[in-house]
């Protein structure tokens, strides 16, 4: 009988680790996918085109912003975990492409609070929710604004973002696969130790991701 237990014991172990195995895949491959988005891509390139074109005083900082992006995802996002600061500089190299871009009809507020050194974190980890920001709170007709915040303080980590809403809202469920990926790689790398919570306002829509880093 305490054969037959252990050997029981024994298959569920196994299976618990085979279904932890398949989730780490899975959380690497939307990793994976979420390095480059190639509409901001292409966006950016050809905003890089026309500024090269008309001799906009940006065009080197523009280039230098994405030489940065590219670095830290074919260098430092291959590893596990990367310094929190390469990541908030990350985040910033990409929102300062995205005001290029889009110009002064889109009114960007970033802050960043860092009390902390030497924090470490899963990279690419904060991108999917600027990005939808992005995505989702820009119009090609009317005005725009968009907030962006990051607080960190002893080892929590705070990201707030709000955008307004336009019309092309209801083709992009929120709670989409982006969102849905991003809250399997929280719960497969910090399980009970974030909260994500999205609220929508109406004519506006929130995000708070809260973490515990190591």
């Amino acid at each position: 009988a305490m054969a037959i237990q252990l050997l029981e014991s024994w298959k569920l172990s196994e299976q618990k680790a085979a279904l932890m195995a398949i989730e780490k895949s899975k959380a690497e491959l939307d990793t994976l996918k979420a390095q480059v988005n190639p509409h901001f891509l292409f966006n950016v390139l050809n905003n890089m085109y026309a500024m090269a074109q008309t001799g906009h005083p940006q065009t080197a900082e523009s280039i230098m912003h994405l030489s940065n992006l590219m670095r830290y995802i074919t260098d430092e996002a291959t590893q596990d975990v990367v310094p929190l600061e390469y990541e908030l500089r990350y985040i910033e190299d990409y929102i300062a492409l995205q005001r290029m871009r889009l110009g002064e009809k889109t009114k960007v507020v970033y802050s960043c609070t860092n009390n902390t050194t030497n924090l470490l974190i899963a990279p690419l980890l904060l991108i999917p929710l600027v990005e939808n920001v992005f995505k989702h709170g820009v119009s090609n007709a009317k005005p725009a604004e968009i907030h962006i915040s990051v607080e960190v303080d002893d080892n929590k980590l705070m990201l707030k973002t709000h955008n307004l809403k336009f019309e092309k809202w209801g083709k992009h469920e929120r709670q989409g696969l982006g969102l849905q990926n991003l809250k399997r790689r929280l719960e497969h790398l910090h399980p009970g130790g974030f909260q994500l919570h999205y609220k929508d306002l109406g004519e506006a829509f929130d995000t708070q991701l809260i973490i515990n880093l190591i």
